[in-house]
């Protein structure tokens, strides 16, 4: 299918999605130039709620694609109620993101009282604002990572499949949005020899507004638009370069670990974050590489590569307990023990279902645990990422458990 004919399909099946990225992208562009912090606010708010309408009714479409016969058969008047259900879904969905982005700017800024760090802040208003977009930005990833699970199960895909074609659909928005770029960059310039110099606040609105149309809906229809035999340049880039480097990687990884074990040494702060990239990287691309079927030594010592991590593992293990005993819990203390738990889910899953190959046991399932993860570290009250570190260095140091 060509891809003006993807496009068009995809705004014509998901319209109210279309149009709320298009509304989201133009009050970026005007935000962009307004500095006035009581005009931006507001302002904000309204690009909040326009992305948590394309992201909630994209969800609420692909649930009721998913599990749609399921819907109609608890419903008593197929088609009227089937109607109903859906708007009645995506205002209870939008509603519930939005609120969940003001109960995690709350959280937040309790936090930061508690912690007296509100002089890094410019101003109250300042706070808010930025609390807010941390904390949209956080339920616009949970709820991405439930639609990718939807979309793996609408296609019938395997998660490796999946990943390595969203891969290559994610780089070319990312080539076709620097492009423009250096495009807007040629023209202004032309413009500026032959006409006379434009205004700077036009071509920064303009930019703004374009790529955040072209990355807004280029992820959508990415997300949504997997179908498609591979290319040899993607079979090139992901298995002969990207996973070439991951080798790479865990050989250098390797070689520290027989030096620490030698000489004794305890793991250095940075080991926590060398091995969380060596995983990060690790998984996607052995997975997008496992995407590529083709019957060779190097697919199997692909297949078993995560099983590999598991020394970093046990190293991250070690790295964080020995930072936390030492200096106390931290919020970024705290993800890291989210991760580990994440890593240690992911590495479960796969040794079941790509090494083992238990048939009841599916490796898309990982992303809903994810999911599940984010919303307990960011917005399940008492122990989240903001105030469980709180109540922990103070039981550590009093011996009392306060909340």
């Amino acid at each position: 299918m060509k891809t003006k004919e993807v496009i068009i399909g995809f705004i014509i099946k998901y319209k109210i999605e279309s149009v709320a990225v298009l509304i989201f992208s133009v009050l970026s562009a005007i935000a962009f130039e307004i500095n006035e912090l009581k005009a931006k606010a507001p302002l904000f708010d309204a690009i909040i709620i326009f992305a948590f309408i394309a992201a909630g009714t994209f969800f609420v479409d692909k649930v009721f694609l998913v599990y749609g016969n399921e819907i109609i058969q608890k419903l008593a008047n197929k088609d009227h109620n089937f109607k109903m259900a859906r708007w009645i879904s995506y205002l209870v969905v939008v509603a519930v993101e939005y609120l969940l982005c003001i109960w995690g700017a709350y959280l937040m800024n309790k936090a930061s009282l508690l912690n007296g760090r509100m002089n890094i802040f410019s101003s109250p208003k300042y706070k808010s604002i930025y609390f807010m977009r941390t904390s949209a930005t956080i339920v616009l990833a949970m709820i991405a990572v439930f639609i990718i699970y939807l979309v793996v199960k609408e296609k019938s895909l395997s998660l490796k499949e999946y990943f390595l074609k969203l891969f290559m659909n994610s780089l070319m928005v990312f080539i076709s949005c620097m492009v423009v770029l250096a495009g807007i960059f040629v023209l202004y310039m032309i413009c500026e020899i032959l006409l006379g110099t434009i205004p700077y606040y036009i071509i920064s609105r303009i930019i703004v507004f374009l790529l955040s149309m072209i990355s807004a809906m280029g992820i959508l229809v990415s997300i949504e638009n997997v179908d498609g035999s591979q290319s040899i340049f993607s079979k090139i880039l992901v298995r002969y370069i990207m996973q070439i480097m991951v080798f790479v990687g865990f050989i250098i990884f390797y070689i520290y670990l027989i030096k620490i074990i030698a000489m004794r040494e305890l793991p250095s702060n940075q080991v926590f974050a060398v091995c969380t990239s060596l995983f990060s990287i690790g998984l996607f691309t052995s997975l997008m590489s496992l995407g590529i079927n083709e019957e060779s030594k190097y697919n199997t010592a692909i297949k078993f590569l995560p099983v590999a991590f598991i020394p970093a593992l046990v190293l991250q293990i070690i790295s964080i307990a020995l930072r936390i005993a030492q200096h106390g819990l931290t919020s970024a203390r705290y993800i890291g023990v989210m991760v580990i738990i994440f890593e240690i889910v992911y590495l479960v899953f796969y040794i079941l279902d790509e090494i083992l190959r238990k048939e009841k046991v599916k490796l898309e399932k990982v992303l809903l645990i994810a999911s599940l993860l984010i919303f307990i570290a960011c917005f399940v009250s008492k122990i989240n990422m903001y105030e469980l570190p709180l109540a922990y260095n103070w039981w550590v140091t009093k011996n009392v458990w306060i909340w």
